[in-house]
C-alpha cells in the first residue's frame, strides 16, 4: 500500500520570538490545532485547512549555524508570526537577535514576491522605572518598534498578556488565512494583453487544467526506472521525498570580493567564514536566469521536476504565484527539425509551438505560452543540456537566449552536466552559473527517513524504524562516504536496503549490486553495457589516469557493441545514448571520468576476475605492493569469494606467506583488509589465524606508528582480542603526587585497587548497549537519568563512525553519565567487585606510581610511546600498539590516545570534572601523569574515553 495525498490545503506558519514568550507561543499551537477540526468559512462554504505551526523548538540537534536551518522553515512558511516582550534574544553573526533576522528575511520576501504574510505583535514590557528602560534588551526591543514605526514597514499590534493575545490573534489569523485563500484565487486574472495581442480568455482566468495534470502526472513521483525493473512496486511522491539542493551562494560571494577589494584581502584568510550554501530553488527565484552544473546523479533532473511542480501548483515560496513553468527536456530536441532557417527569437517560436504537440501532449497551446510571456509571468526549466547533440545544445539555447530578450522579465533556469553547461550555455547564461553541492550527511541521513516514510503506510513506525537500521548502518561503513553523497546513489542504496532490509556486508557485493541495478535499465544491452563499463575502468587504470577522450571510449566500445543498425547511426551514437544513462560517468576538460574513484576500482576488479582463466592470484600478483591498486586488489579478493571461497582465502593466505619477516607492511596490510572483504561465515580460520599474527608482528617491529594503528585495527575487526577487559592490580600505600603547575609532591594515601589494562573499548562496550544499558534506569543514577531522557542517547555519538569504532579503539563521545553507568552495569554484571570510575588520585597514583613518574613509562616522550600530536596519527589508535608506553605494571595508553573521565570535581563548585591522561590531538605537556584538564560532565567529543577501576566487595 501507499500513502494517500489527502485534498486539503496546508499553509505553514513561522513563530519568531525570544524564549520570553513561551505561553503565546504555545498559544498559537493551541490555535492553530482549533482551526484545524473547524472549516473556515469562505464564500458561504466550509473550507478544510491544514496549519503547520513551526519554531526553532521543531529542530532535532545537528551540526551547522542554528539560524541558517531555522531560515529554511521560514523560507517555506506562508505566514509568519513574530513576538516580542523584553527580550530581544541572541546574536545569529548577522542580526543582533534571531528574530530581527526572521523578521527582516520575511519582510525582504514580501517586498519582493508578496508572500510570507507578516503578523506582529509586542507585549507591553510594563516598565515601571529608568533602570527597566536602560536595560539593552529592552532597549532593542523599542528600538525595533520605533523603526517599524517611523519607516511604515507593517502595521502591528500591542497586548496585555496571554489571554488578550489568544482573543486577538485568533481573529487576526482567520482574516489573514481568507486573504491568503481569496488571493490564490485572484493571481490568475492579474494578466492584462494589448489590443494587437490579446491574452486568449483561458490564460486571463488560470493556466489551462489540462497543463496543470500533464505538469502534475509528470512530477508526481521520482523516477526510479533507472534503478529497478518494476518501477511501480515502488512509488515516491515527489512532494514528500525531495531532498533540497545547494550551492554557493554566488551573490554572497560577490559582496565578499568588494569587501575583500575594499579591505585590500584581509578577507581572504578565511573565505568559510564568508561563504554560505543557498538552496538552488530559492537561488532561481530571484535570478532572471541561472546555470546549473552538477554532476551525473546529484538530483538536477529532480530538481527540475520539482520547481515545476512547486511553481504550477502556487506552492513555491520563491517563484511568484500565477507564473507558468514551462518544462523542456533537451533529450527530446533531436526530433525536431533543426535544418530550419530561422534567426533570434523565431527560432524559439517555432521550437515551443512544435514542442506544445510534442513534448506537452497538446495539453496546452503555444498561444498561451506566448501571452504569458508578453507579462514577463513565465519560467523555462530546460533540463538535461548534456542530453543534446553538441550541435543542436548549442543553437537551441543561442534561441532560448534571444527569446530572453525579446521578452524580458521572463525567468530561465538552464540545468545539465558540466560537458553540457559550456560553450553557448556559458557564453550567454554563464554569467549567473553554480555547481551543485554534494549532499550533507544530515542531507542524507534525512533523505533515508522520508523514502522510507513514504515507500510504507506506517511510516512513522515501521518507515523509520527500517530507516533508523539503515543510518546506523551507513554511519558505520567507510565504504559508502562518496556514495551517500549523492542522490541517485543513495536511492539505489534505499531500494537495495528495502528488498534486502540489511546493507550487503561485502563491500564487493553492495559495489555490485549498485552497479547491475543501474545497468538494468538497458534491457538486452546490459550485458553488453557492463563489459564495456569494466573495460572502460580497466584501461583508464592501467593508465593510471582517471580520464579518457571520446573517441578512446568509442573504440573500446566497437570491442563490445555490434555494428550500429536502425537505432544508432554510429558508434559514437551508441556512446552518447549509453554514456549519459550509466550515471557513472562524468565529461570534464574534454574527458571522461568515473563520477567516484571506488566504482573505476571495483570495476577494474570485476574486469580482472572475468579475465581470469587458471590461478586466481596471478591477475593481481604484480599489484599487491602497489599502493594505488590497494582497493583494485581488496575489491578483486572480495569479488572473488562470492564465487569461489576458497581461492580467495588461498589468495590471502599466499600474501600472508610471501612475508614472514613482515618487512613489507604495505602488502601484509592489505592481505589483512582484504581478508575483511570476505564474508566472515567464508574466512578461512587459518588464514585468519596467519592474518593477526602477522598483524602482532608488525605491531612488534620497528615500523611507525601509523603501520601498528594500520594492524592493530585490521586485528580489532577480526575480532582478535589481547585482554580488552583485564584489569592490572594498583598497590596501595603513600604516593608522592606531582601537582600541575608546580614543581611541588603532595602525599596521599591510596587504598588498594584495580585499573583497566586498556581503556574501556568499543567492543566492551558493544556488550554494555547490547545488555539494554541505555533503556535500563538502575545503570543510571538521577542526574544522569535527566541527561538521558533530554539528549535521548541510546549510544555514544560517534559508535557509527567507521574511523573511531573499531572494537579494538578507545570508545569515544561518551559523557560522564554513560561511562559512569557502565561502571554500574559492570558491578550489577559481576557482583564481585564494585565498579568506578577512578578519583583523580587513584589515577595519578597507577600512572606515574611511587617511583614519581613523568609519563606512565618514565621521563622522556616519543611518538613510539602512545598517541599524541606529533605522532600524526590523526585519530584514536587502537588500544594494544604501543608496547614501549605502558607501566611498568602493564597498564597501556594511560597517556595520548584519549582524556578519560575520572570522579573527581575540579573544584568545589561540583560542576566540572577532571580529566585525565591527554588525546591524540594534544600535546606532551598534557600527556604527562600530573596533567590535568577539566570538562562538564555533558560533553562528548571524539577524544574523550574512560577506563575503569573496580575494588573488590564482601561478596567476594
Amino acid at each position: 500500500m501507499k500513502k494517500e495525498t489527502a485534498m486539503v490545503q496546508e499553509y505553514k506558519i513561522f513563530i519568531a520570538s525570544p524564549s520570553d514568550l513561551g505561553e503565546e507561543r504555545d498559544i498559537i499551537r493551541r490555535v492553530c490545532d482549533n482551526l484545524n477540526s473547524d472549516p473556515l468559512l469562505v464564500g458561504g462554504m466550509k473550507k478544510r485547512i491544514l496549519l503547520t505551526p513551526l519554531g526553532w523548538e521543531d529542530l532535532p540537534p545537528a551540526p551547522g549555524r542554528p539560524q541558517d536551518r531555522i531560515n529554511l522553515i521560514l523560507d517555506k512558511s506562508h505566514i509568519v508570526v513574530g513576538m516580542l516582550y523584553r527580550k530581544y534574544g541572541t546574536p545569529t553573526g548577522d542580526s543582533d537577535s534571531g528574530t530581527e533576522e526572521e523578521f527582516f528575511r520575511a519582510y525582504d520576501q514580501w517586498k519582493s514576491l508578496e508572500k510570507p504574510k507578516i503578523m506582529f505583535y509586542f507585549k507591553d514590557p510594563g516598565i515601571n522605572s529608568i533602570e527597566q528602560l536602560e536595560d539593552p534588551q529592552i532597549k532593542k526591543v523599542l528600538g525595533l518598534k520605533q523603526k517599524i514605526q517611523a519607516e511604515e514597514l507593517l502595521q502591528y499590534k500591542g497586548f496585555r498578556d496571554a489571554d488578550e493575545f489568544g482573543a486577538i490573534f485568533e481573529k487576526d489569523l482567520k482574516k489573514t488565512l481568507l486573504d491568503l485563500i481569496k488571493s490564490v484565487k485572484e493571481d490568475a486574472t492579474i494578466l492584462k494583453g494589448t489590443e494587437e495581442n490579446p491574452v486568449p480568455e483561458e490564460v486571463l482566468n488560470q493556466i489551462p487544467s489540462s497543463y496543470k495534470t500533464w505538469i502534475n502526472d509528470k512530477t508526481r513521483c521520482m523516477d526510479v526506472g533507472c534503478l529497478i525493473e518494476d518501477a511501480q512496486g515502488i512509488q515516491l511522491i515527489l512532494a514528500e521525498i525531495y531532498q533540497p539542493l545547494f550551492c554557493d551562494d554566488p551573490d554572497l560571494e560577490e559582496k565578499v570580493a568588494k569587501l575583500r577589494e575594499n579591505y585590500k584581502g584581509v578577507l581572504a584568510k578565511d573565505p568559510q567564514k564568508h561563504s554560505r550554501p543557498v538552496e538552488i530553488e530559492k537561488l532561481a527565484g530571484r535570478r532572471s536566469s541561472l546555470l546549473v552544473t552538477g554532476l551525473a546523479g546529484s538530483g538536477k533532473t529532480t530538481l527540475a521536476r520539482h520547481m515545476a511542480r512547486q511553481i504550477i501548483n502556487d506552492d513555491s515560496p520563491y517563484f511568484k504565484r500565477g507564473v507558468l513553468p514551462v518544462l523542456i527536456y533537451f533529450k527530446d530536441l533531436k526530433k525536431f527539425d533543426w535544418d530550419i532557417s530561422l534567426s533570434g527569437g523565431k527560432g524559439a517560436n517555432a521550437f515551443l509551438e512544435w514542442y506544445c504537440e510534442a513534448g506537452f501532449s497538446e495539453s496546452i497551446e503555444f498561444g498561451v505560452i506566448q501571452a504569458f510571456c508578453r507579462t514577463g509571468r513565465t519560467v523555462f526549466i530546460l533540463d538535461g543540456l548534456d542530453e543534446a547533440p553538441l550541435d543542436i545544445r548549442e543553437k537551441a539555447i543561442s534561441w532560448f537566449a534571444d527569446f530572453q530578450h525579446l521578452y524580458p522579465g521572463n525567468k530561465f533556469i538552464l540545468l545539465g552536466r558540466p560537458h553540457g553547461t559550456g560553450g553557448m550555455a556559458t557564453k550567454r547564461f554563464g554569467q549567473r552559473s553554480v555547481r551543485v553541492h554534494d549532499l550533507t550527511e544530515d542531507q542524507a541521513l534525512e533523505f533515508i527517513d522520508t523514502w522510507f516514510d513514504n515507500v510504507y503506510v506506517q511510516g512513522l513506525i515501521t518507515g523509520r524504524e527500517i530507516a533508523g537500521r539503515m543510518k546506523g548502518e551507513i554511519r558505520s561503513r567507510h565504504d559508502i562516504d562518496a556514495l551517500k553523497k549523492n542522490p541517485l546513489m543513495l536511492t539505489a542504496m534505499c531500494i537495495l536496503y528495502n528488498d534486502l532490509k540489511v546493507l550487503p556486508d561485502q563491500r564487493a557485493d553492495l559495489y555490485n549490486r549498485i552497479v547491475e541495478r543501474l545497468f538494468s535499465k538497458f534491457g538486452d544491452e546490459k550485458i553488453r553495457v557492463a563489459n564495456f563499463m569494466m573495460a572502460l575502468s580497466h584501461s583508464l587504470f592501467m593508465k593510471g589516469d582517471r580520464g579518457m577522450d571520446e573517441e578512446e571510449a568509442v573504440s573500446i566500445l566497437k570491442q563490445h557493441f555490434p555494428a550500429p543498425g536502425e537505432r544508432d547511426a554510429s558508434y559514437k551514437d551508441i556512446f552518447h545514448r549509453i554514456e549519459p544513462a550509466t550515471g557513472l560517468l562524468h565529461r570534464e576538460n574534454g574527458g571522461y571520468r568515473f563520477i567516484h574513484l571506488i566504482f573505476q576500482e571495483f570495476l577494474t576488479a570485476r574486469h580482472l576476475v572475468d579475465q581470469v582463466e587458471d590461478g586466481f592470484f596471478e591477475p593481481i600478483q604484480e599489484y599487491v605492493e602497489d599502493e594505488r591498486f590497494e582497493e583494485v586488489v581488496s575489491l578483486y579478493i572480495g569479488f572473488v569469494s562470492m564465487r569461489n571461497k576458497k581461492a580467495a582465502n588461498g589468495i590471502v593466505r599466499r600474501i600472508l606467506e610471501s612475508d614472514p619477516q613482515c618487512k613489507m607492511p604495505h602488502g601484509l596490510l592489505v592481505a589483512g583488509r582484504s581478508l575483511l572483504d570476505i564474508h566472515k561465515d567464508n574466512q578461512d580460520i587459518g588464514v585468519k589465524e596467519l592474518a593477526i599474527d602477522r598483524m602482532q608482528t608488525l605491531i612488534r617491529s620497528s615500523h611507525p606508528p601509523v603501520v601498528w594503528s594500520a594492524a592493530g585495527k585490521v586485528m580489532g575487526r577480526l575480532d582478535h582480542d589481547p585482554g580488552f577487559e583485564d584489569f592490572i592490580p594498583v598497590q596501595g600505600g603513600f604516593y608522592e603526587l606531582e601537582v600541575e603547575d608546580s614543581s611541588s609532591f603532595k602525599s596521599i594515601e591510596i587504598e588498594s585497587f584495580e585499573l583497566g589494562k586498556f581503556p574501556v573499548t568499543n567492543a566492551w562496550y558493544q556488550r554494555f548497549i547490547k545488555a539494554g544499558g541505555y533503556e535500563k534506569k538502575e545503570f543510571w543514577e538521577d542526574d544522569g537519568i535527566k541527561w538521558l531522557e533530554k539528549a535521548k542517547a541510546a549510544e555514544p555519538i560517534y559508535f557509527r563512525d567507521r574511523q573511531l569504532n573499531c572494537p579494538a579503539q578507545p570508545v569515544v563521545g561518551v559523557s560522564f553519565y554513560e561511562a559512569q553507568a557502565f561502571c554500574n552495569w559492570m558491578s550489577f554484571h559481576d557482583p564481585g567487585y564494585k565498579y568506578l570510575l577512578p578519583d583523580e588520585n587513584m589515577w595519578q597514583a597507577a600512572a606515574g606510581g611511587k617511583e614519581r613518574r613523568k609519563y606512565p613509562w618514565g621521563e622522556k616522550i616519543t611518538p613510539e610511546h602512545c598517541n599524541y600530536n606529533k605522532t600524526n596519527l590523526n585519530d584514536p589508535s587502537p588500544v594494544n600498539i604501543f608496547l614501549s608506553g605502558k607501566t611498568p605494571e602493564g597498564i597501556y595508553d594511560m597517556s595520548g590516545n584519549v582524556w578519560e573521565w575520572t570522579s573527581s570535581f575540579w573544584d568545589d563548585s561540583e560542576g566540572a570534572y577532571v580529566m585525565k591522561g591527554g588525546a591524540f590531538d594534544n600535546s606532551e605537556e598534557d600527556c604527562r601523569c600530573a596533567s590535568r584538564f577539566s570538562l562538564y560532565p555533558v560533553y562528548r567529543n571524539y577524544n574523550i574515553g574512560f577506563r575503569c577501576a573496580r575494588i573488590k566487595t564482601l561478596n567476594s
